[in-house]
Order: C-alpha cells, then sequence, then structure tokens
C-alpha cells in the first residue's frame, strides 16, 4: 500500500493500536556465540511455541526504543526476550526480536523494558551473506570431517574457554620400570664405568698402583672409560666390599647406573667374563663382566610397556558434552608422561595419529662420552 492508497481522513498522528508483544525465554545471548538459523516458517512456529506472556492491542513498538508492558517488575524479570509484532496497513508487517537487558520499575503493574536488537533473528531472512572470514575453530565443530585425523586439522585452535585453575585427573597406567623377575629378584643390570683400570692390582697406601682405562667401543661408542656389567645387582656389594681399601683406584669410577638386563648376544663373546676386579678373583652371586667389543644389538633397544586401547575414551567427556570432540584436544585434554624424577611430558591428543596410545621405553646402554 502507498500513501496514495491510504483514507482521506488519515493521520500518523494515530492509528488503531495492532501490535502484539510476547515475553520469553531463549537459550542464546546477545554475545552471537551460538545462533540459529532456520527458514521463517520454523522460526516462527518455535517462537510460537514456546512458553510465555502476550499482549495484544498494544500501541505500536518503536523501532529499539524501551517497551513499557503492564505486567509486575518480578514477573517481568523472569524472562530475556521480547518478540514485538507490528501489523499495520501502511507498512509491511514484520516481527523484531529483542535481547531484554535490564527490567526498570515504574509503577506496581508496568515494567519498562530495555532492549537490544537481536540482529540474528531480525534479519537473517533480509539478507544474503557473501564473501567473509569464518574463525577455524567455530566451523571445526560443525564440520563433518573434524574428527578424520582426531582433530589435528580443524580443532586445534583454542576456543578462549577457560580451562580453570586445576587439572582433573581422569585415568592413569603405570609399569615399573624395575621389578622383579628370576632367581635374583632382580628384572636390571648394573654398570659402573672407570677411567681407571679396576681388575688390576691397586698395590698398597704405601706403594699404590692406578692404570688408566683402555677405552671401550661398547655399543659403537668410543669412551675413554672401561665398563663393568653386574648382571646380579646384589655384586654391587661385593665389588663396594673389594675396593674400599683402594680409594685412589676407585676414585676413577665417573657412574654407576642400573639399565635393563643386556641379552646374552651382547655379551657371550663379546665381553671378558668374570675378571679379577682389584688384582684378585670375586666371588659373585651372578657373574660379573667387562664390556669390550663393538656389539649392537638393536632388538634390545626398546620394549612396549603400556598399551591404551581407544585411549581417547579414558577423558570420560560428561555425557552432555560427548559430541563436542573440541574437548579432546589440547589445552581441554591433554597426556603427561613421567618417570617420577620430577621431568614430565606433555602430549597433545590431537597429535597422536592413531585411536591407541602405545608408550615405548627405549635406551642407549653405553653411557655418555667420557674422556
Amino acid at each position: 500500500m502507498s500513501a496514495n492508497d491510504l483514507p482521506i481522513n488519515f493521520s500518523y498522528a494515530k492509528w488503531t493500536p495492532n501490535t502484539k508483544f510476547k515475553l520469553c525465554n531463549v537459550p542464546w545471548d546477545m554475545g552471537y556465540r551460538d545462533i540459529v538459523k532456520w527458514d521463517k516458517n520454523a522460526q516462527k512456529e518455535y517462537f510460537d511455541r514456546l512458553d510465555g506472556v502476550e499482549f495484544t492491542d498494544c500501541t505500536m513498538a518503536k523501532y529499539g526504543l524501551p517497551v513499557r508492558l503492564p505486567v509486575p517488575f518480578a514477573q517481568a524479570s523472569q524472562y530475556n526476550y521480547l518478540i514485538a509484532t507490528n501489523d499495520y496497513d501502511f507498512d509491511t508487517p514484520r516481527s523484531w526480536y529483542y535481547f531484554i537487558q535490564t527490567c526498570d520499575y515504574v509503577n506496581a503493574n508496568t515494567t519498562q523494558l530495555n532492549i537490544q536488537l537481536d540482529v540474528w533473528q531480525s534479519f537473517q531472512h533480509s539478507i544474503q551473506l557473501g564473501n567473509a572470514y569464518v574463525e577455524r575453530g567455530h566451523v571445526g565443530v560443525a564440520n563433518e570431517n573434524a574428527w578424520k585425523d582426531y582433530g589435528r586439522t580443524y580443532l586445534d585452535l583454542p576456543e578462549g574457554l577457560d580451562t580453570g585453575k586445576c587439572t582433573v585427573l581422569t585415568n592413569e597406567s603405570w609399569k615399573p620400570l624395575i621389578g622383579s623377575r628370576g632367581s635374583s629378584g632382580y628384572s636390571y643390570g648394573i654398570i659402573i664405568a672407570a677411567t681407571t683400570r679396576l681388575e688390576v692390582d691397586p698395590g698398597s697406601k704405601d706403594n699404590p698402583t692406578v692404570e688408566s682405562a683402555t677405552g671401550s667401543t661398547f655399543e659403537n661408542q668410543m669412551n675413554g672409560t672401561e665398563l663393568y656389567y653386574l648382571d646380579n645387582p646384589s655384586d654391587i656389594f661385593v665389588f663396594f666390599g673389594a675396593g674400599r681399601t683402594c680409594p685412589w683406584v676407585t676414585q676413577g669410577i665417573c657412574g654407576i647406573y642400573m639399565i635393563p638386563p643386556l641379552p646374552n648376544s651382547m655379551l657371550e663373546g663379546h665381553a671378558a667374563k668374570n675378571p679379577n676386579i682389584f688384582g684378585t678373583a670375586r666371588k659373585w652371586n651372578g657373574t660379573c663382566w667387562l664390556l669390550t667389543g663393538n656389539v649392537s644389538d638393536s632388538s634390545a633397544r626398546y620394549t612396549d610397556i603400556i598399551n591404551l586401547k581407544n585411549f581417547r575414551n579414558a577423558f570420560q567427556l560428561p555425557e552432555r558434552y560427548k559430541h563436542l570432540k573440541k574437548f579432546l584436544t589440547a589445552p581441554y585434554a591433554y597426556i603427561e608422561c613421567s618417570c617420577l624424577n620430577g621431568t614430565v611430558i606433555t602430549y597433545e591428543p590431537e597429535q597422536i595419529p592413531s585411536a591407541d596410545l602405545i608408550i615405548r621405553e627405549t635406551w642407549n646402554y653405553a653411557p655418555p662420552l667420557h674422556v
């Protein structure tokens, strides 16, 4: 209808009240972090079904201005949303959607609603989106391919959610690096590295004898030490007892450490068995080896100690959040590995390219280079 079609006695200053208001509650807010896209019919049906309070035959609502309604303050304060529908002959009928920011008390039966336009609900059917920049994190949540690589491509952008001060431990798995086995009661051996030769006669405190180590090529690592291996750790007491009277020789010991048991393939034919220690044959509970040979056994360098099937299930997301795979990526979820020595390695779940988590223990038997 144009202005020419209006009645002769029509005045813009006055017209019959024909505005409808509805107070209700919606699950989104003016931050636009969550929006709903639907067609016009679905939108109308949704708001028609919402519980609330309706007012009809009201004076026309001026766009964006506060609205006064005949409702007590306490009742009006229960709602966060207002729909104003203007239906007049001189203009196109339409609904405006508003967030209720605050409520002001006017009198016992009147409350003023201070409102802010819900731009998306009011204009989504009147615009056509062109090219735009979209935050990858938001697209990733809805992307059907988001989880094909466990979130590494689409879900690794932090969303700014507060992760809190404390970490919630949901699961743990551990394996002793030192256990018990066999008749010796130990599952490890001991290596002694020395820059002096421990097998020669040390002499006496009045006439001491010291010889420098001849070096070693054990595990293809050239170093200036001699390496002794005890396959029964209890023999360390035999070793200490024999060397306590010749500190001028034992001062050359630069390292004593535990290692996983050496396989026979690295001992037989590649190491001297039960050499003299401090010039004398000793009675060992196990065997003492002088590691001299250039030998390496790659199959003895690692073992899988922990295997967690479908390890992401261990994060135990609450039922209401299980569809949000975003919470299975860092910084909302992560894995810590530690040998309980004060050092922690942190892994981001999305960087693990498999459903299962395998922790592999690996090592070098030979010590760091000594000169």
